[in-house]
């Protein structure tokens, strides 16, 4: 069943001119036309929805962005239908990590009819139904003619991004290592990881993956510096929050399983020559094995991740905790 309603546009002419100069002993007033525009209404025939799906698998050489492709496929839609604009399109876009894509587009085709001048009732209704005056230029929905140029102005509701599917990021970063108590000073270290996200419902996500860092710090107290690298697993929760289509902030906790693969301790004395032991010798209570938390905070831009996190750890190094303050790049697949 096809539905019909009016849309107020404005019809606009674009007019060039020619210049001749000539030299004369007498003079002209000059003469500059005005060209007024005067509103237009069309009536909007409304079909029923339709909906068309895209699938494609990963290319890294893959240039075409994803607006392109809907954008593309929005075009598709219109030319099949015979129609002239889709109304309330809305898309859905998932993925698998290295796999497959798919983009679904669903809307409302609809072909403009029966162009007529605006009547006072017309523009009155309008500015009515808008709370603001119909010649205005801020508008909500823009479109071209070849006869000139159309604005139209309707009400939209915001869409809210929603993310789906699955995404593997690759990251790294560096840290300020230190202990939770005094005479212990931070030191630099280093984080690598490749972390899967799994989205559930609403752009609320678990993830895990695998974790390479370095968790050691400096005791002024006994001129020591602990030196431990470990491999981490996470496993965590949470949720992002999309303020465009490419750009958003998630906020993310998970909790660490931590095995230490490097575990040492170099001796800063004076008369130690920095000599190194291995950190079980040095502390019979060392365990290689560590529990944790990663406190996180995302910014994406597009797929590209910047990443504040910081972890607490709760097993005991030399009878000191350790914690890890650290700044992330990653980019997502």
């Amino acid at each position: 069943m096809k539905k019909y309603i009016i849309v107020l546009i404005i019809a606009g002419l674009n007019l060039t001119a020619c210049t001749t100069l000539k030299k004369s002993t007498s003079s002209t007033a000059s003469i500059e036309p005005d060209v007024f525009q005067y509103p237009t209404v069309v009536d909007l025939e409304v079909g029923n929805k339709i909906e068309k799906t895209e699938t494609w698998n990963f290319n890294p050489f893959d240039k075409q962005k994803l607006k392109d492709r809907e954008g593309n496929l929005i075009a598709d839609m219109v030319k099949s239908e015979n129609a002239d604009v889709l109304l309330e399109a809305q898309s859905t876009y998932t993925k698998v990590p290295f796999g497959e894509r798919t983009l679904t587009v669903s809307g409302y085709p609809a072909k403009y009819k029966d162009f007529r001048n605006a009547t006072e009732e017309d523009i009155k209704a309008f500015k009515k139904l808008n709370g603001t005056d119909c010649e205005s230029h801020d508008h909500n929905i823009s479109q071209t003619s070849a006869a000139g140029n159309i604005q139209t102005k309707a009400r939209t509701t915001k869409q809210k991004i929603i993310n789906t599917g699955k995404e593997f990021v690759v990251k790294a970063g560096f840290s300020l290592n230190g202990g939770l108590g005094t005479g212990l000073v931070n030191s630099m270290g280093y984080t690598i990881s490749g972390e899967l996200n799994s989205y559930l419902k609403n752009n609320f996500y678990w993830n895990t993956g695998v974790d390479f860092s370095y968790k050691g710090f400096l005791n002024n107290y006994e001129d020591i510096e602990i030196l431990t690298h470990a491999l981490q697993i996470p496993l965590g929760i949470g949720y992002r929050l999309n303020f465009a289509k490419n750009f958003g902030v998630a906020i993310n906790t998970s909790m660490l399983f931590s095995f230490d693969l490097v575990g040492n301790v170099k001796d800063r004395g004076y008369h130690s020559n920095n000599h190194t032991m291995s950190l079980k010798d040095y502390d019979n209570n060392y365990s290689i094995f560590d529990f944790g938390f990663n406190i996180r905070m995302d910014i994406w831009i597009s797929k590209v991740k910047l990443e504040v996190a910081y972890k607490p750890y709760l097993a005991k190094v030399c009878g000191k905790k350790c914690q890890s303050l650290s700044f992330g790049l990653g980019y997502a697949f």
